[in-house]
Protein backbone atom coordinates (compact mmCIF):
# COMPACT_ATOMS: atom_id res chain seq x y z
CA UNK A 1 0.00 0.00 0.00
CA UNK A 2 2.89 2.60 0.73
CA UNK A 3 4.11 2.11 -2.81
CA UNK A 4 0.26 2.59 -4.28
CA UNK A 5 0.52 5.86 -1.98
CA UNK A 6 3.40 7.54 -2.87
CA UNK A 7 4.30 6.57 -6.10
CA UNK A 8 1.10 6.42 -7.80
CA UNK A 9 -0.94 8.53 -5.32
CA UNK A 10 -3.16 6.31 -4.67
CA UNK A 11 -4.65 5.65 -8.33
CA UNK A 12 -3.74 1.90 -8.14
CA UNK A 13 -5.55 -0.98 -5.85
CA UNK A 14 -6.83 0.34 -2.74
CA UNK A 15 -8.65 3.20 -0.95
CA UNK A 16 -7.73 5.98 -2.93
CA UNK A 17 -4.98 8.64 -1.88
CA UNK A 18 -7.08 9.92 1.37
CA UNK A 19 -8.11 6.96 2.95
CA UNK A 20 -5.20 5.04 1.92
CA UNK A 21 -2.83 7.58 4.30
CA UNK A 22 -5.34 7.27 7.12
CA UNK A 23 -5.27 3.35 6.49
CA UNK A 24 -0.94 3.49 6.74
CA UNK A 25 -1.26 5.66 9.60
CA UNK A 26 -3.43 3.70 11.46
CA UNK A 27 -0.95 0.52 10.31
CA UNK A 28 1.79 2.44 12.06
CA UNK A 29 0.21 3.38 14.67
CA UNK A 30 -0.73 -0.25 15.40
CA UNK A 31 2.87 -1.75 14.56
CA UNK A 32 4.08 0.85 17.33
CA UNK A 33 1.93 -0.26 20.09
CA UNK A 34 2.23 -3.90 19.40
CA UNK A 35 5.85 -3.59 19.85
CA UNK A 36 4.44 -1.87 23.32
CA UNK A 37 2.57 -5.06 24.16
CA UNK A 38 -1.11 -3.03 23.57
CA UNK A 39 -3.84 -5.52 24.00
CA UNK A 40 -5.53 -3.51 21.33
CA UNK A 41 -3.09 -3.30 18.77
CA UNK A 42 -3.16 -6.58 18.26
CA UNK A 43 -6.86 -6.47 17.82
CA UNK A 44 -6.12 -3.62 15.14
CA UNK A 45 -4.16 -6.11 13.12
CA UNK A 46 -6.50 -8.65 12.86
CA UNK A 47 -8.87 -6.12 11.47
CA UNK A 48 -6.47 -4.76 9.27
CA UNK A 49 -6.35 -8.90 8.71
CA UNK A 50 -9.89 -9.37 7.98
CA UNK A 51 -9.85 -6.37 5.70
CA UNK A 52 -7.08 -8.03 3.78
CA UNK A 53 -9.25 -10.55 3.03
CA UNK A 54 -11.73 -8.48 0.79
CA UNK A 55 -9.44 -7.55 -2.30
CA UNK A 56 -8.82 -11.42 -2.54
CA UNK A 57 -11.82 -11.90 -4.59
CA UNK A 58 -10.04 -9.21 -7.49
CA UNK A 59 -7.08 -11.60 -7.57
CA UNK A 60 -8.47 -13.95 -10.13
CA UNK A 61 -10.18 -11.13 -12.31
CA UNK A 62 -6.62 -9.70 -12.48
CA UNK A 63 -4.96 -12.21 -13.38
CA UNK A 64 -7.37 -13.24 -16.24
CA UNK A 65 -7.05 -9.31 -17.32
CA UNK A 66 -3.33 -10.12 -17.63
CA UNK A 67 -2.64 -7.57 -14.27
CA UNK A 68 -0.21 -10.40 -12.95
CA UNK A 69 1.85 -7.42 -10.74
CA UNK A 70 -1.30 -6.19 -9.07
CA UNK A 71 -2.76 -9.85 -8.92
CA UNK A 72 0.93 -11.00 -7.00
CA UNK A 73 0.96 -7.91 -4.89
CA UNK A 74 -2.58 -8.38 -3.57
CA UNK A 75 -2.54 -12.20 -3.15
CA UNK A 76 1.41 -11.10 -1.51
CA UNK A 77 0.18 -8.66 1.06
CA UNK A 78 -2.23 -10.57 2.41
CA UNK A 79 0.35 -13.16 2.71
CA UNK A 80 2.63 -10.83 4.94
CA UNK A 81 -0.33 -9.44 6.87
CA UNK A 82 -1.46 -13.18 7.70
CA UNK A 83 2.03 -14.80 8.50
CA UNK A 84 2.25 -10.99 10.58
CA UNK A 85 -0.98 -12.30 12.82
CA UNK A 86 -0.12 -15.82 13.03
CA UNK A 87 3.37 -14.99 14.74
CA UNK A 88 1.58 -12.11 16.95
CA UNK A 89 -0.31 -14.67 18.37
CA UNK A 90 1.93 -17.66 18.51
CA UNK A 91 5.22 -19.25 20.06
CA UNK A 92 7.66 -16.76 21.41
CA UNK A 93 4.81 -13.84 20.89
CA UNK A 94 2.31 -15.05 23.25
CA UNK A 95 5.55 -15.21 25.88
CA UNK A 96 6.49 -11.70 25.36
CA UNK A 97 3.31 -10.24 25.45
CA UNK A 98 2.66 -12.18 29.09
CA UNK A 99 5.73 -10.87 30.46
CA UNK A 100 5.34 -7.26 29.12
CA UNK A 101 1.74 -7.16 30.63
CA UNK A 102 2.93 -8.59 33.93
CA UNK A 103 5.54 -5.77 34.02
CA UNK A 104 2.94 -2.56 33.07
Amino acid sequence: MVVNQFVFGGSGIGPGLSLGMVTLTVQAAALVLVGRASLAARAVVVAFLVLAVLPLQMVQRLMAEGSFVSAIYTALGFVLKATGVILLFTGDAKTWFAAQRSTQ
